[in-house]
């Protein structure tokens, strides 16, 4: 007779700095889905110099940099997971040997309509010399005077971008590239736009993806959004970008600089392998970690994207997340409307009732998912009240969570598990 430990299975996820453990039995398991362990590369300071050296589509960055007077480097906040604080240093060595001083140099946190980083976020994320060296600055979306129009006939809406970014000789852009449920995959022009992009540019661009299906974006490097993106950065003129691709433990597993788009499509060549398991059933329950986007729901968001497709029609999400800032600060029209059906957000949308469009691309998706599945939170920043803003149930804990399941679905449900948010699940014939 087999024991116990032959027939259950120990399934760990994330959750902020800790770690939520349970044990389901392994009959029950459809699918445990989690980014696949890959090497950091061997020495990361000579894979820095090599990338550097060898640019992607590009002329080096000291010949680029010879020719300019003025560079502003271009870098994600908190809620992002690239390793700027280990990029800066080389990138502004070779900037140095270019003949160029610090203080032809600006680093712009490219914040999007997120909330500004702190000093101490700064020191963290940047480093303390680097702080102390260079002139960094959060990008405010909202200040119309230090923003420019871009004229662009492909565009479907007005193009505002900071200032000082595009009317410096030299542009580069910082990334990490992981799927996204938005613009296919993190990374490349994405830093542009909607990173320093003016708030109207932000809110329409996260309009028009709010009527693309998520299956149609999420992990799909040429959909309509990205398209629009590198189109927008060739206009702008962002001269290079350097990104990183991390395996699970935030260790660099390839880096890579050069031209937007081609540096940006080898980066996901390399990401696929890590980030887009496969599965050949989908679930009546899925488990979904928001790790490593824990912030708020706005964030949170990305791991009931990734789940989306796994879920079979009429089941159940769980999702685990933290977010200790509760739904999206930034954005209150999002909690207001949380509980609103896909064709009311869109009647709204038409009739100019929105004034947050950037919220109301969002509720679209969320709307999408509360009409497919049933959704449960277990989450210490989100109360039940807002849980119930946002149409969901809230649980103090997985286990009783999947007790309700067990009971409302019986011994047999088949149950699937993400371990985190960054994940494209790749959908085999089923």
């Amino acid at each position: 007779m087999q024991g116990t430990r032959d027939l259950d299975k120990e399934v760990r996820l994330p959750y902020g700095s800790t770690m939520i453990q349970i044990t389901i039995p392994k009959e029950n398991i459809a699918f445990i889905l989690e980014p696949a362990q890959y090497p950091q590369v061997t020495d990361v300071a000579k894979e820095i110099h090599r990338s550097l050296a060898q640019p992607i589509a590009s002329q080096p960055i000291r010949e680029l940099a010879k020719k300019s007077k003025r560079v502003v480097i271009l870098a994600d906040d908190l809620t992002r997971i690239t390793p700027v604080k280990q990029i800066l240093p080389p990138l502004i060595a070779e900037l140095h040997e270019a003949g160029l001083h610090n203080d032809n140099m600006k680093i712009i946190i490219a914040l999007g309509t997120h909330r500004r980083m702190t000093n101490g976020e700064i020191e963290s994320k940047f480093g303390g010399d680097v702080q102390d060296s260079i002139r960094i600055e959060n990008h405010d979306c909202h200040a119309k005077e230090n923003l420019v129009q871009v004229q662009d006939s492909r565009s479907r809406y007005p193009i505002w971008i900071n200032r000082e970014f595009a009317e410096s000789d030299l542009k580069i852009g910082l990334g990490n590239v992981q799927p996204h449920d938005c613009a296919g995959w993190s990374g490349g022009s994405k830093i542009l736009l909607p990173g320093i992009a003016g708030e109207e540019t932000t809110d329409l661009m996260h309009l028009i993806a709010g009527y693309i299906p998520p299956e149609k974006r999420l992990g799909i490097p040429e959909n309509p959004v990205r398209v629009e993106m590198d189109s927008v950065a060739k206009k702008v003129g962002l001269d290079l970008i350097v990104n990183t691709v991390l395996n699970v433990q935030k260790q660099i597993v390839g880096l890579f600089f050069g031209n937007v788009v081609k540096a940006h499509r080898a980066a996901i060549q390399r990401a696929k392998p890590i980030f887009c398991p496969s599965i050949r059933e989908r679930a009546d329950v899925v488990v979904v970690s928001s790790h490593p986007a824990d912030l708020d729901y706005w964030q949170a968001m990305k791991g009931v994207a990734a789940g989306f497709q796994t879920l079979k029609k009429g089941g159940t999400m769980i999702l685990v997340t933290p977010c200790p800032e509760g739904i999206a600060q930034p954005h209150p029209e999002f909690e207001k409307s949380g509980t609103l059906p896909l064709n009311e957000i869109k009647r709204r949308i038409r009739d100019k009732e929105f004034k947050d469009l950037a919220a109301a691309g969002l509720l679209m998706d969320h709307a999408r998912f509360r009409a497919r599945f049933k959704l449960i939170f277990v989450s210490q920043g989100l109360n039940d009240r807002m849980c119930e803003k946002l149409g969901v149930e809230r649980m103090d804990t997985l286990e009783e969570a999947i007790a309700e399941e067990r009971q409302a679905r019986g011994g047999r449900m088949r149950m699937g598990f993400l371990t985190h948010s960054d994940l494209a699940p790749n959908l085999l014939s089923f």
